[in-house]
């Protein structure tokens, strides 16, 4: 295994399953009492293992557990609580449309519609503008935005958190702020305005669906001046619920378990 993970250095005395997990327990969000085991025993020295042996004498209400089997809990316990990797119903960065080639006015896209008037198809690079591969100006050569709409409307079910996220940046050459709105059917709608020099961002947006639905997705543009906001990465996904607490006690049983065969 190798010594380094993410930039911070693993004690070879932890094995590489316990290394490994308290390098991820420190970079929880939720879990601040986590990071500091993990700190400890991912930055030290080998022999900080033994100073944590020593502490097993400590006043705890877990002190019939060992010192290393209370670190592993905490650790471990910490990386199940956290919710799972959101599932991906929907994704487009772009990068397959006009083999990779730029467009102006590119109305033929895989997985939208382009309305209301035009956007131009983006490489990395071409007009001076940069950006990760494939990416689209939502004002296009027309002087006259365009709105682009998902060909497909999402089923979406009801009692269910969706993650709508996609990543936008100012038009990179000048002029005036930009706007757009982005909406998921009725559930969701917002104005993004951007000034020529804001550069990439994420956005991301957590969305409640109550009843069962179908929704497009879609972005409208505002103005026609030809220079427009940039859009890329776009993503729909499913937010699961979090682990429960028996699956979080079944798999640190489980690892103890391991541990002592």
């Amino acid at each position: 295994m190798r010594n380094r993970l993410e930039g911070h250095r693993v004690s070879p005395a932890l094995g590489p399953g316990l290394a490994q997990r308290a390098v991820l327990a420190r970079f929880l969000p939720s879990a601040s009492q986590f990071s500091l085991v993990a700190q400890y025993l991912c930055e030290g020295s080998s022999d900080r293992w033994s100073d944590f042996n020593r502490l097993d004498r400590m006043n705890d209400p877990l002190e019939c557990i060992s010192m290393k089997n209370r670190l592993l809990i905490a650790v471990v316990g910490g990386t199940l609580a956290v919710p799972s990797l959101s599932m991906a119903i929907f994704y487009d960065n772009f990068d397959t449309e006009n083999g990779g080639v730029s467009s102006l006015n590119y109305g033929s896209f895989a997985n939208w519609d382009v309305s209301g008037g035009t956007v131009d198809l983006i490489a990395n690079g071409a007009y001076g503008l940069s950006g990760s591969g494939m990416f689209v100006d939502m004002d296009g050569s027309t002087s006259n935005a365009g709105v682009l709409t998902t060909k497909t409307a999402f089923a979406l079910s009801g009692g269910t958190t969706y993650v709508l996220r996609f990543s936008i940046s100012g038009n990179q050459r000048g002029g005036a702020d930009d706007s757009m709105t982005v909406s998921l059917g009725s559930l969701y709608s917002e104005v993004f305005t951007r000034s020529a020099a804001a550069p990439w961002e994420v956005v991301e947006r957590n969305i409640f669906v109550a009843a069962g639905t179908n929704a497009n997705l879609a972005f409208d543009h505002a103005g026609g001046d030809h220079l427009g906001m940039l859009l890329d990465e776009v993503e729909i996904a499913v937010v699961p619920e979090p682990t429960s607490l028996a699956a979080i006690c079944g798999g640190v049983i489980a690892l103890l378990r391991r541990r002592k065969q």
